[in-house]
C-alpha cells in the first residue's frame, strides 16, 4: 500500500532525484518509464471498472515494469550504463508496493516528484547540475 504524505512528495522525492542525477540517469530514461506508467494509468482508467479487473489487466503490466527497468540497467550505450543501479531498486521497490489503482496513482504522484526535482537539478549548476 502506497499512502501520500508530504515526505512522500517531497522530501523523499528530491533526494533520490538528487541521487538519480548523480549517479547518471538520463532525463530521457526516467521519461519513458514515467510515461509507460502513465499509460497504463490511463488504459486503467479505459478498461479497469473493478478492483480485480485492476488486478488482471493492468496490475501485471505494472510489475512487469521492474523487468523494463533491469533491461535498462543492463544496457551500455558507448561504455556507460543507462540506467542505475539505484534507480531500479527504488522502482523496484516503489512498484513492490502497488497492489491497486489507488496505489498506482499515489506512486505516480511521488515519480513525478521526482522528476520536477530532476530537472531541477539537471538545470542548476550551483546544485550540482550540468550547466
Amino acid at each position: 500500500m502506497i499512502q501520500i504524505t508530504p515526505e512522500y512528495l517531497t522530501n523523499q522525492a528530491e533526494e533520490k532525484a538528487k541521487l538519480f542525477k548523480d549517479r547518471g540517469l538520463e532525463s530521457s530514461q526516467i521519461r519513458k518509464y514515467y510515461d509507460e506508467l502513465k499509460l497504463q494509468e490511463k488504459r486503467a482508467y479505459e478498461i479497469a471498472r473493478n478492483a480485480e479487473e485492476f488486478k488482471t489487466k493492468i496490475l501485471p503490466f505494472v510489475k512487469f515494469m521492474k523487468a523494463k527497468i533491469a533491461y535498462g540497467v543492463g544496457r551500455n550505450v558507448g561504455g556507460r550504463r543507462l540506467v542505475p543501479q539505484e534507480f531500479k531498486e527504488h522502482m523496484d521497490a516503489q512498484i513492490n508496493k502497488i497492489e491497486t489503482f489507488e496505489d498506482l496513482k499515489n506512486f505516480l504522484l511521488h515519480f513525478q516528484a521526482i522528476i520536477c526535482y530532476f530537472t531541477y537539478y539537471k538545470e542548476r549548476p550551483n546544485e550540482g547540475g550540468k550547466k
